[in-house]
């Protein structure tokens, strides 16, 4: 005997309300809709097994993928289209600038400020000062590092040495005299 189960989805609305219960005063109790049941659903089936492994991750790199295809335009239009510039009292100068450009000018603005760090004789530029610091940074790791290394090579040479000068001790202190 063969089982044959026709189902029409024709007239399914996920919308539709499902188990809604009411009180003794008539207030709704529970229920939920249709599309909300069948995706709690899909996520319990989906915890259990190995897909939803990381599944977060995925889920959070499609949506900042979508919010980054969304704000593009936003973004280009922003920095390209020309902002009337003011003065100190809020009225427009005449002056207008884009974005762009007046980003490129305040960080060309903030490098070319002078500092003075604590001890130093003379002020400079801060641009000149973050690519010391970094080109210092660099240094001392290579530093570090050769010197690690070196450390390494006397121990290992040391040890070699001193077991040579031990080992020749102990077999002449062994040896018969005569």
């Amino acid at each position: 005997m063969d089982l044959k189960l026709d189902i029409d989805f024709k007239d399914l609305d996920l919308n539709e309300e499902i188990g809604v219960c009411y009180d003794e005063d008539g207030d709704r109790i529970g229920g939920s809709t249709l599309a909300s049941a069948v995706v709690a659903k899909l996520v319990t089936q989906a915890s259990k097994g190995s897909y939803y492994d990381g599944l977060k991750e995925r889920v959070e790199k499609i949506r900042d993928e979508e919010i980054r295809s969304q704000i593009a335009a936003d973004v280009e239009r922003a920095l390209a289209e020309p902002l009337h510039l003011t003065n100190g009292y809020g009225q427009r100068t005449g002056v207008t600038k884009t974005l762009h450009e007046l980003v490129i000018q305040t960080a060309e603005k903030w490098l070319n400020e002078s500092t003075r760090e604590p001890g130093a004789r003379h002020p400079e530029r801060l641009v000149n000062a973050l690519v010391r610091k970094q080109v210092e940074a660099a240094f001392k790791a290579e530093i570090a590092d050769a010197v690690k290394a070196a450390k390494e090579a006397v121990a290992t040479q040391l040890g070699d040495s001193l077991a040579a000068v031990v080992t020749d001790a102990v077999r002449a202190g062994l040896t018969p005299r005569r």
